[in-house]
């Protein structure tokens, strides 16, 4: 069985993927983090995190085979209206992430799916490769103009 930690477990690509992973019975034991509760289930363990705090960060599992990074917070124009904390949440929550994984001398592969800033969310549908887009940063106008 697979180890894997999900930092912003919370949000919607993290919980569809949770939920993907769930029904189709694949062998993994979840470690999920974040600031929202999600429901526990077997095999699923959640610590609430404030990932913008070093000594917060403490209590994440580093010693799983699969970091899932989630946590962020998007939007150009929010971007630039509230730069302080897209700042705390998208580089010094990432920054504090990484400082304890080096520190703790972690084997984890990270993964860090950019895919967030390019789907637009419907919690009811979920999220495949068909869904609607919606450019939620320079960015992901740049990724997508890419990929088609």
């Amino acid at each position: 069985m697979k180890k894997v930690a999900i930092l912003g477990a919370g949000s919607f690509l993290a919980k569809n993927l949770i939920k993907y992973c769930v029904d189709n019975e694949y062998d993994y034991e979840f470690f999920l983090y974040g600031r929202k509760p999600v429901p526990k289930s077997d095999n699923i363990h959640y610590v609430r995190v404030d990932f913008t705090d070093i000594h917060s960060v403490n209590c994440i599992d580093f010693s799983v085979d699969i970091i899932m990074i989630f946590m962020g917070k998007t939007g150009t124009v929010n971007g630039f209206e509230e730069y302080a904390e897209f700042v705390q949440v998208n580089e010094i929550a990432l920054l504090n992430v990484l400082k304890k994984y080096v520190e703790k001398k972690s084997k984890a592969l990270i993964i860090y799916p950019s895919s967030r800033l390019l789907f637009k969310s419907d919690e009811k549908a979920g999220v495949n490769e068909d869904s609607a887009r919606e450019c939620k940063s320079i960015y992901a106008v740049t990724k997508h103009a890419a990929e088609n």
